[in-house]
Formats: structure tokens, sequence, C-alpha cells
């Protein structure tokens, strides 16, 4: 008790406390994340959906189909090493505050 009124003088806030803030912060900024991905999620598959209607062949329907394919594999790895990289940041930024 003696320990934790002491990090509250000195920091502001005791250790749990600062972990306890540092966790929220780190979910809503995955959950902001998340929502993008979606979002850009959503509008390459309505632009392809588009391109697919306006297909006149199988064929042109079939390569549509695997460029969305490598489109939407190729966002989901730059959205992995951009949420790697604002963990990595997060983390540092929220270190530095304690």
């Amino acid at each position: 008790m003696e320990q934790e009124k002491e990090d509250v003088l000195e920091n502001g806030m005791s250790d749990p406390q600062l972990i306890a803030i540092s966790e929220k912060e780190k979910a809503e900024i995955r959950a902001k994340m998340d929502k993008d991905r979606r979002e850009k999620e959503d509008i390459i598959r309505k632009e392809y959906m588009n391109r697919l209607k306006n297909a006149k062949s199988d064929k042109e329907k079939e390569r549509i189909l695997e460029e969305m394919n490598r489109r939407l594999k190729a966002m989901e790895e730059e959205n992995d090493r951009e949420r790697m990289e604002q963990e990595r940041n997060l983390e540092k930024i929220l270190l530095a505050r304690q």
C-alpha cells in the first residue's frame, strides 16, 4: 500500500493502473486498425464485384477473381506488417510514459 502511494506521487499512477491504461489503448488502436482494414477490403471487393458484373466471358471472370485474391492477400500481408510496426511503436510510447 505504501509503495502504491509512492508510485502515485512519483508517477501520477501506479504500475497496475498504467498497465490497465496501456492495455485499453492497445485494444482501441487494434479495433481502429481492424475497422480500417475491413473498410479497405470492402472497397476492394466492391470494385472487383463491379468488374465481375461487367465481365463477358468465364475466362475474364476467372482472371478477375484471381487478381482480387492476389490483391487481398497482399493487402493482408501489408496489414500484418503495419500492425506489428504499430505494436512496437505503441510499446515504445507506453514504456516512455512510465
